[in-house]
């Protein structure tokens, strides 16, 4: 008896090969490494550490844990399940249907500095009960994020061409393109085809400063669809309410309401000319510019983002 649980002792505790690099084991695409995983969900690097959480939307999964890194925000009507479990607590039956309907894109490289205001974001917001916060990345790095802000902040469209008509030659615009723009919309309408909005659900998008101005132009791409979208949210956004730009956004007909929260006294929120967004520019030279009022680390930001999620709810968004 004993020689045979010896042989099976040795047999279980053998010792294994080596496993290979996690970092060399991770897919890529395009010569990119691909950065989505478990239950389709992205992976949350930046904040978490390589390959060891990811990013449900409403909260974050730690892999290596096996367990959610906050409460489920629906757990009140789940009262018979552990408010730290996920899925019905059997991920291999069920899967996260609700990819959330609040995008937010962050300022100029997607909240890179270390300030984790994203996130804070998205735990204030939920506990004002705006639910659904997924955070997009669409950032090409802070100079390229600054440079797209000043040349796509004013205008939804940029030369024409002649069309050919029976009745003559009309003159039609195009609407502007870039590499950021495309990305952030692939996103959305890939979460879209994936988990279609319910009735009655809300499809909101939202942006800080660069982000406002990305998710203006990712509002009338989705527009052009026949997409509708609830709330454009532009938060210290550079983007005028005299601009061509701001006036494509709320005479759209799929865009139902354009929710502006300029920054007090800083002047790259909603500039009246180039020379003041210019002068913004320099004003907010410095982590202490009012432009970063609702970005930088402390509770007078955290209280500043709670007062915008107060202001939210009240125009409706959920």
């Amino acid at each position: 008896m004993f020689a045979k649980l010896k042989i099976l002792l040795n047999t279980h505790f053998k010792i294994q090969p080596k496993r290979p690099n996690f970092k060399s084991t991770i897919c890529s695409v395009n010569g990119k490494r691909y950065k989505y995983g478990f239950n389709g969900k992205e992976k949350d690097n930046e904040t978490y550490g390589e390959g060891n959480a990811y990013d449900f939307g409403a909260r974050i999964y730690d892999s290596r844990l096996g367990r959610w890194l906050s409460l489920d925000p629906a757990f009140r009507d789940y009262a018979s399940i552990s408010p730290y479990v996920g899925f019905g607590n059997n991920p291999f039956v069920f899967i996260d249907p609700d990819g959330e309907r609040l995008y937010f894109v962050g300022g100029a490289n997607n909240d890179q500095d270390g300030w984790n205001y994203i996130n804070r974001f998205k735990n204030i917001f939920t506990s004002k009960g705006i639910e659904g916060f997924t955070r997009i990345n669409a950032s090409g790095g802070k100079i390229k994020d600054i440079a797209f802000t000043a040349s796509y902040k004013n205008f939804s469209h940029v030369g024409q061409h002649i069309v050919k008509t029976d009745k003559g030659l009309e003159l039609k615009l195009k609407r502007r393109d870039h590499v950021q723009i495309t990305k952030a919309v692939n996103v959305i309408l890939a979460d879209l085809k994936a988990n279609p909005l319910k009735d009655g659900e809300q499809l909101n998008l939202a942006g800080y400063s660069y982000g406002s101005v990305l998710q203006a132009h990712v509002a009338l791409r989705l527009a052009d669809q026949g997409i509708k979208v609830n709330n454009l949210i532009l938060v210290g956004s550079p983007i005028s309410d005299k601009s061509e730009l701001y006036k494509a956004l709320t005479t759209n007909e799929n865009i139902c309401k354009v929710i502006r929260h300029d920054i007090k006294g800083d002047k790259l929120s909603n500039p009246q000319s180039e020379k003041e967004f210019i002068e913004g520019g320099k004003q907010n030279s410095t982590d202490t510019g009012p432009h970063f009022d609702l970005a930088r680390p402390g509770a007078e930001a955290d209280k500043k983002i709670g007062e915008l999620g107060d202001k939210l709810k009240t125009e409706g968004v959920k």
